[in-house]
């Protein structure tokens, strides 16, 4: 039975949403150094509040152990899993070309690219296919896909809440990269149009993994849920984001040794933490639950909306910190002379980061509606048919498969970081050289800090 709960309509889930304001999620915020991961991997910490007088962005990097560092390395055998496999044995015997047949045309049979018409648009659709398909990982998912996955559309699509931005020079995009919808019978991935006019190297490091997070992630357990009747609970389980994320970093450290988004380093540190500060980020992970809250939704939801005031409040003192910084750089122009093209690369930066702050205080204002909306409507059932359906729901088979599937592909991730001594700072060469030459004879934050320390220790009178 199907049960209409209060979170419907169904709405597309911002699954690869990148973060705003201080969050340690988008590229143009750099994390800060920590050591290389041994036994149990150290990783950044997010940055720091600003005080009320101007200070360090981010502090040094605290050591911490991820809190779920142990589980299995493979899926457990569950029954659809040994059912797949034994169709696999099957159709090797029957269809010997199934063998031979690449595995992207097989993949590419389930999925159509629409490029509306635009070469261009398909061209480089079928790049990032090709280049997802060099993880080893996103290998074995693309051939469960081929077999299992349910009739998918991919294209591009102009997403509402993108600002154009840039990173050292090069054009990005902050917002949301992707959506994936379940139409009722197929799956539609909506890749964000500003990837096309994005810079080559930043939609190179991007786009596979934003693929294999929406399409190999979302898109084959959505299939499932549908199939056994258990989508409205897959939809707002935090599992759904959970395994998509795990699998699209997996994606993106197997191609190069490296995380593209910082955010992978902060859910490796607390995998628990960074999905409750999800949750406080845009409106649809603010209506998501744990396997935990499933058991007292509302309860769930009356803490969120009391999350949502606090860091609401926390982000306009950060904002209004930050902008001190601004007032600083004047400073140095006015009564040192310092030239105004030398503040030229971080005044933008500024304005970046203060535009985020806007954009992510505007999504808590938003979450915080749609969560006292939803709230409302829970409180109001006198027969509690949604907390009793969302109870249910939380023994369905489906989330214990999917929890041991997100398990082992921690174990997964946390193996190559390890093998590879990856760290938070590491970059690839080519965004390093066009790092260096966009802030060449440019004043950088720390260079910034250290002025305005020096100063204010000569000339005392100068901050009063």
């Amino acid at each position: 039975m199907t049960v209409d709960v209060p979170l419907t309509p169904i709405v597309s889930a911002p699954s690869a949403a990148v973060a705003v304001g201080a969050a340690l999620e988008t590229p143009a915020l750099r994390a800060v150094p920590a050591a290389a991961l041994s036994a149990a991997p150290a990783v950044a910490a997010a940055p720091a509040a600003m005080a009320a007088e101007p200070t360090a962005a981010a502090g040094p990097a605290s050591a911490v152990a991820p809190s779920r560092d142990t589980g299995p390395t493979a899926v457990p055998a569950a029954p659809e899993n040994e059912a797949f496999a034994l169709s696999l044995t099957f159709d090797g015997a029957a269809a010997p070309h199934a063998a031979t047949t690449p595995l992207l045309e097989r993949l590419l049979a389930r999925v159509t690219l629409d490029d509306g018409g635009r070469p261009a648009h398909r061209a480089e659709l079928h790049r990032a296919f090709e280049r997802m398909l060099e993880s080893p990982s996103m290998r074995a998912l693309a051939e469960r896909y081929a077999v299992d996955g349910a009739p998918a559309t991919v294209r591009f699509e102009p997403l509402t809440d993108t600002r154009r931005d840039d990173l050292d020079g090069r054009p990005f995009f902050q917002g949301t990269r992707a959506l994936t919808d379940w139409t009722g019978d197929s799956v539609r991935v909506r890749l964000n149009a500003a990837y096309l006019e994005s810079h080559e190297h930043y939609r190179e490091q991007s786009l596979p993994s934003i693929l294999a997070h929406e399409l190999l992630g979302h898109g084959l357990w959505y299939a499932r849920a549908a199939r056994e009747n258990i989508l409205q609970a897959f939809h707002h389980h935090e599992l759904n984001e959970a395994n998509a994320r795990l699998v699209g970093w997996l994606a993106d450290f197997e191609l190069d040794r490296r995380f593209e988004e910082t955010g992978a380093w902060n859910y490796l540190r607390d995998p628990q933490d960074y999905l409750d500060g999800l949750k406080l980020r845009l409106p649809f992970y603010a209506l998501t639950f744990s396997q935990d809250e499933l058991g007292r939704p509302v309860e769930a939801l009356e803490a969120r909306l009391a999350a949502a005031r606090a860091t609401r409040a926390r982000l306009e003192t950060e904002r209004a910190n930050q902008r001190t910084w601004m007032a600083v750089a004047d400073h140095f122009e006015s009564q040192h002379l310092t030239p105004a093209e030398n503040f030229r690369a971080l005044r933008a930066q500024f304005e970046q980061s203060d535009a985020a702050y806007t954009a992510e205080i505007a999504a808590i204002d938003d979450l915080s509606a749609q969560v006292s909306a939803v709230l409302g409507r829970f409180q109001a059932e006198q027969d509690k048919t949604s907390e009793r359906y969302l109870r249910g729901a939380a023994e369905h088979p489906l989330f214990a498969d999917l929890q041991r599937e997100a398990d082992a592909n921690l174990q997964e991730l946390l193996a190559h970081v390890r093998a590879a001594g990856a760290r938070p700072e590491d970059e690839s060469p080519e965004a390093a050289r066009l790092r260096a030459e966009y802030w060449r004879g440019q004043i950088d934050f720390p260079e910034l800090q250290r002025m305005y320390e020096e100063d204010r220790a000569a000339h005392p009178g100068h901050w009063r």
